[in-house]
C-alpha cells in the first residue's frame, strides 16, 4: 500500500497518478490518498508519483506478501495555488514552467558553479530531438555518458534490481538501457557528471566490481 500526503497540510492527496516506469502500468490514489501496489512484482520497479501543483517524486519499490507497512510519500507543492481560471484555449506546459521546475531542483545553480562544462547540462529543447534517451549522451562528448551505477531520477538514486540470465548477472538498466525507464518526451533535463566534477551530494560509492563513472541526474516533467 502507498500513501500520498501534502507536505504543507499533512492531508491525503487524492487523484495523484502513480506510474510504474518499468511496466507502464498506472494507478490513481483514492480520496484517502492511498493506492494498492498489486501491480508491482517482487523483482522491484520504479514508481513515479505526480499530480498537478506538486513536484513529482520517483522511488524504487519492491512488493512482497510479507510487507505490511505502508509506504508513505510526501509531495511538495510546486507553487502557490491560484483561483481557478476558465479558458477555452488548450492548456500546455510553457517555458516558464520548465524554468521554475529546474530552478527548484538546483539545476541552474549546479550549471553555474559545479565546474562541469556546459555540454554536460542538456535541457528539454535538445532532448526532444531524439527518439531514444540514450542517444542524448552523444551531445556531451566522448568522456561523458549515462552512469548506470550512480543514476538519479528526480533526486532519488535508482538502484535497479539485478537479474540473472543463464548464470550471468545484469540489471534492467544495463540490459535494456535507460530507454527501458524513460523516453525523451518525459524528461525536462539531464546532468552528466564525471568522477571529477560530480556534486558531493550525488557522488556515491560505486558498487563492488564496477569502475566509478561519476553521476547522471535525470529530471522529469
Amino acid at each position: 500500500m502507498l500513501g500520498v500526503f501534502d507536505e504543507r497540510t499533512g492531508l491525503p492527496v487524492p487523484g495523484a497518478q502513480v506510474d510504474d516506469l518499468l511496466s507502464g502500468l498506472t494507478a490513481t490514489t483514492t480520496e484517502t490518498g492511498t493506492v494498492a501496489l498489486f501491480f508491482v512484482d517482487t523483482g522491484g520497479t520504479l514508481l513515479r508519483v505526480r499530480k498537478v501543483g506538486y513536484i513529482p517524486q520517483t522511488l524504487p519499490v519492491k512488493n512482497s506478501v510479507r510487507d505490511t507497512i505502508p509506504i508513505t510519500i510526501v509531495l511538495k507543492p510546486a507553487a502557490q495555488l491560484l483561483p481557478t481560471v476558465v479558458t477555452k484555449g488548450a492548456s500546455s506546459r510553457g517555458p516558464a514552467d520548465t524554468v521554475r521546475r529546474l530552478n527548484l531542483v538546483g539545476f541552474y545553480d549546479r550549471r553555474n558553479t559545479q565546474g562541469a562544462p556546459l555540454n554536460a547540462f542538456v535541457t528539454q529543447e535538445r532532448i526532444q530531438r531524439f527518439s531514444l534517451l540514450t542517444d542524448v549522451a552523444r551531445l556531451t562528448g566522448m568522456r561523458r555518458g549515462f552512469c548506470n551505477s550512480n543514476l538519479y531520477i528526480d533526486g532519488v538514486r535508482v538502484d535497479v534490481p539485478d537479474l540473472n540470465f543463464g548464470g550471468r548477472r545484469t540489471t534492467r538498466v544495463s540490459r535494456n538501457g535507460i530507454d527501458a525507464l524513460l523516453d525523451p518526451s518525459q524528461v525536462v533535463a539531464i546532468e552528466f557528471y564525471t568522477v571529477a566534477d560530480a556534486p558531493m551530494q550525488y557522488n556515491a560509492t560505486s558498487p563492488s566490481g564496477k569502475p566509478p563513472c561519476g553521476a547522471t541526474l535525470i529530471w522529469t516533467k
